[in-house]
């Protein structure tokens, strides 16, 4: 009649029999462990969160009398878009400039890989419709801080330019508008001043 099961007393006898090649495995795992640890290059991670309300995409005086954009997933990929247009390879090329993060020049081909895992990096997810997640991942904390603080500027320097331009554009068009207006009621107005 054989055992198919282990008892408490077999684990015992065979723990006591490995004693020292158990307790040799252990150490040397915690030891390898160690070393590991001690030589992985530390990462240090900054954050930043930006809201981009949804009022940032209505137009004054616009909005009453031309529907605007107010599906939420819509305005949800007009903020990713704005993020990314940001992240543009010209601002990747001074900001990786600037902190040393290119080996190579920015005419040399790898220059392109280096620009790619430069921007993998940089991370930003949205944690909220409106609210956005910005981080740099940098080998010192200092860098990491002022990478991300330089990023975060420049995605509020982009978003009001956007909306700078989007709100110059909408006065030109109100302008054109009023001017099509004035000279409509210009020719109404003349027969009536004959009458």
């Amino acid at each position: 009649m054989t055992r198919d099961t282990l008892e408490w007393q077999d684990i015992v006898h065979l723990a006591r029999r490995h004693g020292r090649l158990v307790a040799l495995v252990c150490v040397t795992c915690v030891i390898i462990s160690v070393v590991v640890a001690l030589n992985i290059p530390k990462k240090f991670k900054a954050k930043a969160v930006i809201t981009i309300q949804a009022s940032y995409f209505r137009q004054p005086l616009v909005d009453d009398f031309v529907p605007g954009v107010s599906d939420p997933s819509e305005q949800s990929a007009q903020r990713q878009a704005l993020l990314r247009l940001a992240l543009s390879d010209d601002f990747l090329d001074q900001l990786g400039d600037r902190y040393r993060v290119f080996r190579y020049s920015a005419d040399h081909p790898l220059r392109v890989m280096e620009r790619e895992m430069f921007l993998n990096r940089i991370e930003y997810y949205s944690v909220a419709p409106t609210t956005f997640t910005i981080s740099v991942v940098a080998p010192a904390a200092e860098q990491s801080f002022q990478m991300t603080r330089d990023v975060f500027q420049r995605i509020l320097e982009v978003l009001r330019r956007a909306r700078l331009r989007s709100l110059v554009g909408s006065r030109e068009a109100i302008h054109a508008q009023v001017q099509a207006l004035s000279l409509a009621l210009q020719g109404v107005s003349s027969p009536a001043a004959a009458l």
